[in-house]
């Protein structure tokens, strides 16, 4: 699969933003070499800093092609963006009526920010080099390739208390069976300003 698309298979020349190009110009429009900020890696600041979006530091390695990134999950990315700046002006509503987001089209959208987030934790997986488990690649492609639930793959958004500003990418939990090395879970969330997003994959038997 190196430098080939996971998605489609063909030629990877894409880096995808870890996190969306528009939320990082939101919440760090001033950056500079002047006014940079810290790269975080489980908690840790490292030595080095970012003073430009521009920063190869927000991009995954190249693992997709240009056609899937934009032409195929542009819906996926304008139904999240669409959903999380609901959630952004609305903070501490916890019951949502969908319906007034995407209109009566609303399971349909729900499903595309579910592909949304399904790229990205997929192309984070990979990018992390993980590999002591078997990765569900062909299950999340053929999701986002047709438009089609993954079954075993979950999200769930939450309101937290952090400051704005904040904005979050987690590292991978890996949880296994008892005593074994089967993998039983896979985890990782994403915090943006008030909104964390909570992804997890359940491995069948």
């Amino acid at each position: 699969m190196k430098d080939k698309c996971w998605i489609c298979g063909n030629k990877a020349d894409s880096g995808e933003h870890i996190i969306k190009k528009s939320i990082l110009e939101n919440s760090f429009s001033n950056i500079s070499q002047k006014k940079p900020i810290f790269w975080r890696i489980n908690g840790k600041v490292q030595k080095n800093i970012i003073g430009s979006l521009k920063s190869k530091k927000f991009h995954f390695e190249k693992k997709i092609c240009s056609k899937c990134n934009n032409e195929l999950t542009q819906p996926y990315d304008n139904a999240f963006d669409k959903l999380l700046n609901y959630l952004s002006c609305n903070k501490g509503n916890n019951k949502i009526d969908l319906s007034k987001i995407f209109g009566k089209d609303y399971e349909k959208q729900m499903l595309y920010v579910k592909l949304y987030l399904a790229k990205i934790f997929m192309t984070k997986l990979l990018s992390s080099n993980i590999k002591y488990i078997d990765l569900p690649v062909r299950e999340f492609a053929e999701g986002i390739l047709n438009g089609k639930d993954i079954e075993d793959f979950f999200i769930d958004f939450k309101y937290n208390n952090y400051p704005t500003n904040y904005i979050v990418s987690s590292d991978f939990e890996v949880k296994f069976i008892k005593d074994t090395d089967i993998p039983l879970s896979i985890k990782q969330f994403i915090t943006i300003d008030s909104i964390t997003i909570e992804m997890i994959y359940y491995y069948r038997f």
